[in-house]
């Protein structure tokens, strides 16, 4: 049997070994896409609120499982961070008065509200909040109230999270998220009507469509 030399040995094994690593960082990073699904709560569930109400807003993911669109599963987000971006638009128009609301809304979780747009005939306040997995307790966990301060019919979603990262060591991870109200009718009918700069009566549907699908909730203020 011919006997190889020690020389040619250390390459062929250095050969081996850097193949194999090649072969599991390739595979490492491997994007591996997630999409979210997070449903959200609202409370008290009503059409018609009145000026000073509260209504709250949120979720609880036991055990910090987040349901994923592409595996159709529900997958363990311990180390998962991103910020929700709260959106609340004003409906119907109103007539800019030296009281002016400025806000149409407070917070009663501290958050800084975006000033409303006095410029012209409806409003959007948002807030944005962040959400973090890491080292909060058993669950994911996100809860906000606001208090109405002007009458009028407003919207309320939140546009889908496509920038999410890994709270720990605060690289990107690779998941996006969509938001469904958890909600029996999230109160289209009140677009019928509307004559608003905001809402063309021939958009009506571009605007009753999301609620439909649960991604906006409308609600009067009264």
């Amino acid at each position: 049997m011919p006997r190889w030399s020690l020389t040619r040995n250390l390459i062929l094994v250095f050969i081996a070994t850097l193949h194999i690593y090649s072969d599991c960082k390739t595979y490492t990073t491997l994007p591996i896409k997630y999409h979210f699904l997070q449903k959200v709560e609202l409370s008290p569930y009503k059409k018609v609120y009145h000026v000073g109400d509260t209504i709250r807003f949120g979720f609880t993911e036991t055990a910090k499982m987040i349901f994923d669109t592409v595996t159709n599963s529900y997958v363990k987000a311990d180390s998962l961070g991103y910020t929700i971006h709260a959106n609340l638009d004003r409906m119907d128009t109103f007539k800019i008065t030296a009281q002016d609301p400025g806000y149409f809304f407070t917070s009663n979780d501290g958050f800084t509200f975006v000033q409303t747009p006095t410029d012209k005939e409806f409003g959007v306040t948002w807030f944005d909040t962040k959400v973090t997995a890491c080292g909060t307790g058993p669950d994911l966990h996100y809860s906000a109230a606001i208090t109405p301060r002007h009458t009028g019919i407003y919207s309320l979603d939140f546009p889908p999270t496509v920038r999410t990262f890994n709270c720990y060591n605060s690289s990107i991870f690779p998941a996006d998220i969509d938001y469904l109200f958890n909600l029996q009718d999230c109160n289209e009918d009140l677009l019928n009507g509307i004559r608003s700069s905001y809402v063309n009566p021939g958009n009506i549907d571009d605007y009753a469509n999301p609620a439909v699908k649960k991604k906006v909730f409308y609600f009067k203020v009264e």
